[in-house]
C-alpha cells in the first residue's frame, strides 16, 4: 500500500499547482473588473499553465502506481464448451469405448434405450459427403461418420448415445425393486405381447371367435419381407414370428397388436351372437 506521507506530498503538489493557476487567473466574473487589458494573461500564459496542471496531475498518478504492490493476475477458470475439444480419431475411439461400456451397463440392468445402438433403429439420420441419408443408431451412424472421416458429427452423436447410456442405467436402478415393471426394450415388449397376444385368441377360440388371418397356419393374407428380400406370406401371428427371429421386433410387434385387437374382436362378436339365440 502507498504510504500516508507520500499521498500527502503528491497530493499537495498538485492542489498548489491549481490554487497557484487559479490564484492568478481567479474567476472570470469576480476579476475581470479588476483587471487592466495588459494584466490579462495572454492565450500563451493561459496554455503553459494548463499544461503544467496536467503534468503535475500526471506526475502524481504515476508516482500512486509505483507506490502500489503488484497484484499477481487472478486466474479465470473459463466456462465448457466445444471450442476447446479435439475432434479427431485418437479423440473419437477413447469416447466410442466409453459409450459402449455404458451401454453395456445400461443393458445388465435392462436400462438400455431402443435408439442408444440398436441395430434396426432408424432414428438417426445422417447425409454423408456424398449426399447418401444414412439412417439407423446414435452409435451406429456415428461409425459410419467416423469413417467417412467426420469425427465432429460421429463425435456428437456419441455424445448423446452416451447421455441416453447413463440415463438408461440411472432408471433401471431408480425403479429397480420398486414394482414389477415391463421392461422397454424391443424384445422383452415383444416376448410379453406374444404371451397376451396368445391368451386373447386362446379365449376367442373357445367361443368359435377366432379370425381366418389371426393365427390360422394356412393363411397367406399378411406379407413380410425379411432383410435378405425373402417375401413371407403368413397370417399375422406367423408374420409376427417371423419378424422376430430376423430381429425385426419392431415389425412383430406391429402384427402381434393386430392380431391381438382381432381375438378380442373376435371373442366379443362370438359371445354377443352366443346370447342372441337363434335368429332368421
Amino acid at each position: 500500500m502507498m504510504k500516508k506521507s507520500h499521498f500527502l506530498k503528491t497530493s499537495s503538489a498538485a492542489a498548489i499547482s491549481m490554487i497557484l493557476v487559479t490564484g492568478c487567473f481567479g474567476d472570470a466574473e469576480d476579476s475581470a473588473p479588476a483587471m487592466t487589458e495588459a494584466a490579462k494573461p495572454t492565450e500563451t500564459m493561459m496554455a503553459d499553465a494548463s499544461k503544467a496542471v496536467e503534468t503535475a496531475a500526471a506526475k502524481v498518478v504515476e508516482e500512486t502506481k509505483a507506490a502500489m504492490p503488484a497484484v499477481a493476475p487472478v486466474p479465470v477458470a473459463m466456462s465448457g464448451g466445444d471450442s476447446d475439444k479435439v475432434y479427431d480419431e485418437a479423440s473419437y475411439k477413447k469416447l466410442h469405448a466409453e459409450v459402449i461400456a455404458a451401454a453395456d451397463k445400461a443393458a445388465d440392468a435392462g436400462g438400455e434405450w431402443r435408439d442408444t445402438r440398436w441395430s434396426k433403429s432408424t432414428f438417426v439420420k445422417w447425409t454423408t459427403p456424398a449426399g447418401e441419408t444414412v439412417k439407423g443408431s446414435y452409435v451406429g451412424v456415428a461409425e459410419k461418420a467416423a469413417a467417412a472421416g467426420d469425427y465432429k458429427k460421429a463425435m456428437e452423436l456419441l455424445d448423446t448415445a452416451l447421455f441416453q447410456a447413463n440415463m438408461g442405467y440411472q432408471q433401471a436402478m431408480e425403479q429397480k425393486g420398486a414394482m414389477p415393471r415391463i421392461a422397454h426394450t424391443p424384445v422383452s415388449k415383444y416376448k410379453t405381447l406374444l404371451a397376451s397376444t396368445t391368451a386373447v385368441v386362446d379365449k376367442a377360440a373357445k367361443y368359435g371367435g377366432v379370425w381366418r388371418d389371426t393365427r390360422w397356419p394356412k393363411s397367406t393374407f399378411v406379407k413380410y419381407t425379411t432383410p435378405d428380400g425373402k417375401t413371407i406370406k403368413s397370417s399375422f401371428m406367423g408374420a409376427a414370428k417371423e419378424a422376430a427371429k430376423n430381429g425385426d421386433y419392431e415389425k412383430a410387434i406391429e402384427f402381434l397388436e393386430t392380431a391381438k385387437f382381432q381375438g378380442e374382436m373376435g371373442y366379443k362378436q362370438a359371445v354377443e351372437q352366443e346370447k342372441a339365440g337363434p335368429r332368421f
